[in-house]
Parts: structure tokens; C-alpha cells; sequence
């Protein structure tokens, strides 16, 4: 493969950012052949050769979050990834699992508030080496259980908690170039009733909103029933079809050439108010956009770090003031009414390599920091991912410098975490093929600056919850009442129930 322009070089940078050492390696043999080179980055995207399944201790897995009547029919079955499979999409779409015809990366799930009770949309996009690539998204039918005395068949369909089970359906698709970088629901669609038209968010060589509106659309009753051996019963008709259309492809590059445009690396939606998107790009720029203006309005532009930034979020509850992460290993806080000054939250101390030469001479080598999820639950606590790492550290915003805590139950890098929207919960995906669900009430614990020996012996915080994938997990997200946790890995899309 031939690669023509600086742009398609820059996108290949980011696509080995999110890819496993084994797609990484086929990236770097292609970059080879065109005789450039790249610095392999962080592991994110799960090959299509599905990894072993790894143990993990009886007392986390005793607690694993599925209902007791779906579990028989969620079978954790790990799909031959390594070839495109030949089966249509939906053939495993019972049971809370969804498969799509090509390797997966992003991942976000909303619901339809008052004009669709216990339903759900989510979004998720594909990640392929060639130049064509998918954004899809999946409706969600909810399948209750039977409770023997309920009206109805036995179900009662209005309270939520009852769900027991998705039945997933793709009900739209839009083709890409390149593979999304981040992909994100209007935050304030939970809270429109009766629109009919909903807003998509994606990043990848510029930042686009899409809208999606629903042609069609009904419902049957759909239970699970104990005596029909497990099996998932559709009693009623449900069919929805819709149409993804893009609205706005915005950039902050000088050049109208897509070409010679850095890639968008991330993006946060503001809920506090949805005009507002901010992104970032390895340009080392942050850029603010007031996407409900006309084609779209740059309202502010910084150079946010000394190198490539790789996230961006708001702080949960501010319309003002976000958090950032680099290559330079920095995490940084910026205020958008003063953005001549920002705070250095935390920043990796440089490791020092001695090279055996025949002079002796040291590298300072920084560790950047890929990813980072401010808490919903406590608006002073950001969860940090470092590139290559199993551990996953926690900061306070009220006491810059070092780390509250690191979470440290992971065996291989973590490529995902997202809080939990309501309660003091983070959930974190690894290529270890583990999902972990942490409880962080005891945060309160450890006092920042404190004598080391102090934080010392409190013991660690460990996971409450978690389950094995049965495949390197590239993303999680929840849904937005926290009670269903998804996680993606090779070509699946697997949901599975909260009960924390």
C-alpha cells in the first residue's frame, strides 16, 4: 500500500495509536514498504485473533453483574476474528451481544428518554487498514423477565430494572475514510422528548455531527419466560430503520486541503451546554466549537502542550473548565475564561535511560498519558491512562503534583475506563480481557501529600465486580442510568448488567 500524502501519514500515526501489537506490527510492515517510519504508539485496538482467556480470582467473578435468568443464554463465545467472517450482522444479536462484519473500536451508548422508555442507541465504528471504514448504530430492544403475578404476560414492562436481556439491531450505517478516533451521542438527547432527530459526534481527520432520524419504529411484548427453557420470546413486532446524514465536517487546520489536515485525536461533548464541543489534535492544539451556530464556529483555539494532546474532557457539571492529556505526560487544566493560564495537575517524572555507548550519555524519556475520565460523582477526581500500562491512576484536583492512587488489579495495558454516571463507580477495559468494575467511596482514604508511609498502609483499592471478555477489550461505556455496562472487542459488542 502506497501511501501518497503527509495527511495519510499522520492518520496512520494515529490509527497505530489505537491499535494491539499484532495490527501494530501490519501497520509498521505497510509503513516500511512506503519506506517511512512511525514510533509505535499505545495498544488500544484488539487484534481479530482473539486472545486466551485469562482467570481471574473466584471472589471478583462471584459477583460477575448478569441477571441470573440471561445467563444461561449469554454465552461468552469468542468469535474466529482472523478472517472477515461471511455470517450477517445479527445473527448473535440475542442475548445482549451484537456482532458486526468488521473489527470494532468506538463505542457509546445513549437511551431515547420520554419518547422511547427502555430503549437504546448506541453508537460504535469500525477500525480497518484499507480506506473504507463504517460508523454504525444499533438499536436495543429490551427483553424482560417473566415475574409470575404481573399483568401482561407475566412482565412488567415500564419499570426499567426489569430488563433482562437487548435484542441489538444495526438500523443505520454512514461509510468513512479513516477510522474514528472518538465517536459520542448528543449529551442532552436523554432529555428531548418526543425529537425525533438525534446528533452524532465523531473525530477522526476533522470533527463531524451527524444526524440520525428515526423512520420508522414499534413494539411487541418481549419476555424472557422461565419455563420456556431460557429462551429469549418475542412476542410482537419491533422494527425501526433510520437515516445517518452528515451535517458538519469541521477543522481547525489553515488548509482547506483534507489532505494536510493533523488528525483529531479525541473530543468531549458539554452537557452543561450542548452548543459546545472541544477538540484536540496532535497539532498540540485544543479547540473549542459552537457546533449550533450556522457551519459551525471556532469560539477558541490554544496550544494546550508541548506535544501531540491525545484527550480532552470537560469537568463533569462545568461548561468552562476541562482537563487534557499529552505525549509530553502531562495533565493540564484549563479555564475558558482565562486561557493564558493553565494548572499542570500531573506530570510523569521522567525515566532516565543509561545507553551503553562509548561515552556515557542519558535520555529523558516521558510516558505519555492517553486517556483520562473526569469522576460524574465527585467533579475533583480524573481517572489517567499511560501508554502501555496496567494501571490506572487517580487524581484529585484540589492537590496537584502526584497521584491520590493507582488501581493496579489489571495484568496487561487498559485501554478503556469510563465512571459510572451516578454513583461512585469506574469501570475499566483491558487487553487482558478483563472488565473491572471498582468502587472509589474509599478514596477518602488516602490523603494526598500526605507521608508516603501513611498511604502506604491503607490497603488497595480492588475491583467489586468484573468479568472476562474472552477477548482483548478495546472500549467500555455505560448506559446513561448505569445500569448496563458494554464492552467491545474484535467484532462484539457485549452488554452486561449492573447490579452494584
Amino acid at each position: 500500500m502506497a501511501l501518497t500524502d503527509h495527511r495519510e501519514e499522520a492518520i496512520f500515526k494515529i490509527s497505530v495509536f489505537y491499535t494491539s501489537d499484532i495490527r501494530r506490527r501490519r501497520l509498521l510492515e505497510l509503513m516500511n514498504r512506503s519506506n517511512r517510519s512511525l514510533i509505535p504508539k499505545r495498544s488500544s485496538i484488539a487484534s481479530e485473533r482473539p486472545s486466551s482467556l485469562l482467570k481471574h480470582p473466584s471472589a471478583i467473578l462471584a459477583r460477575v453483574a448478569l441477571h441470573q435468568k440471561s445467563a444461561a443464554v449469554i454465552e461468552r463465545k469468542v468469535a474466529d476474528n482472523t478472517s472477515d467472517s461471511s455470517h450477517d450482522e445479527g445473527d448473535d444479536q440475542i442475548g445482549s451481544c451484537f456482532t458486526s462484519r468488521f473489527p470494532l473500536y468506538g463505542l457509546d451508548w445513549t437511551d431515547l428518554g420520554e419518547s422511547g422508555p427502555g430503549t437504546a442507541r448506541i453508537a460504535t465504528s469500525s477500525y480497518r487498514e484499507d480506506y473504507k471504514n463504517y460508523i454504525e448504530v444499533i438499536h436495543g430492544m429490551p427483553l424482560f423477565a417473566e415475574t409470575p403475578g404481573n399483568g401482561n404476560n407475566g412482565a412488567d414492562y415500564k419499570n426499567k430494572a426489569n430488563i433482562t436481556a437487548w435484542k441489538f439491531d444495526k438500523v443505520a450505517s454512514a461509510a468513512v475514510r479513516y477510522p474514528v478516533t472518538r465517536l459520542q451521542w448528543d449529551p442532552s438527547m436523554r432529555y428531548k422528548a418526543g425529537f425525533s432527530i438525534d446528533r452524532l459526534a465523531t473525530t477522526s481527520e476533522c470533527l463531524r455531527i451527524y444526524e440520525y432520524e428515526t423512520e420508522a419504529e414499534g413494539m411487541g411484548n418481549n419476555t424472557i419466560t422461565e419455563n420456556s427453557g431460557n429462551r429469549y420470546e418475542n412476542n410482537g413486532e419491533f422494527k425501526t430503520y433510520g437515516n445517518l446524514t452528515e451535517k458538519l465536517c469541521l477543522s481547525n487546520s489553515k488548509t482547506k486541503d483534507f489532505n494536510r489536515m493533523a488528525p483529531l485525536t479525541s473530543f468531549d461533548w458539554n452537557l452543561v451546554d450542548p452548543r459546545l464541543i472541544i477538540t484536540c489534535s496532535i497539532d498540540t492544539t485544543c479547540t473549542l466549537w459552537d457546533v449550533n451556530r450556522g457551519s459551525g464556529v471556532t469560539k477558541a483555539q490554544l496550544i494546550a502542550h508541548d506535544n501531540e494532546v491525545y484527550d480532552v474532557k470537560f469537568i463533569s457539571g462545568e461548561k468552562n473548565i476541562f482537563v487534557s492529556t499529552s505525549k509530553d505526560g502531562s495533565v493540564r487544566l484549563f479555564d475558558l475564561r482565562d486561557l493564558e493560564h493553565s494548572t499542570i495537575v500531573f506530570e510523569e517524572s521522567p525515566a532516565t535511560n543509561n545507553l551503553h555507548t562509548t561515552t556515557s550519555v542519558s535520555e529523558t524519556v516521558s510516558h505519555p498519558l492517553v486517556r483520562l475520565a473526569p469522576s460524574h460523582y465527585d467533579a475533583d477526581h480524573i481517572a489517567v491512562l499511560e501508554a502501555n500500562s496496567s494501571q490506572i491512576i487517580i487524581l484529585d484536583l484540589r492537590y496537584p503534583g502526584q497521584p491520590l492512587t493507582t488501581l493496579n488489579s489489571h495484568k496487561s495495558a487498559v485501554n478503556s475506563i469510563q465512571w459510572h454516571p451516578r454513583k461512585n463507580l469506574l469501570a475499566s477495559g483491558s487487553d487482558d480481557s478483563e472488565v473491572l468494575i471498582w468502587d472509589m467511596d474509599r478514596l477518602s482514604d488516602y490523603k494526598p501529600h500526605a507521608i508516603r508511609r501513611a498511604n502506604k498502609s491503607i490497603d488497595p483499592i480492588i475491583p467489586v465486580a468484573g468479568y472476562n471478555a474472552g477477548v482483548e477489550v478495546n472500549n467500555i461505556c455505560w448506559d446513561p442510568s448505569g445500569d448496563w455496562v458494554a464492552q467491545l472487542g474484535g467484532k462484539k459488542i457485549q452488554a452486561v448488567k449492573n447490579e452494584i
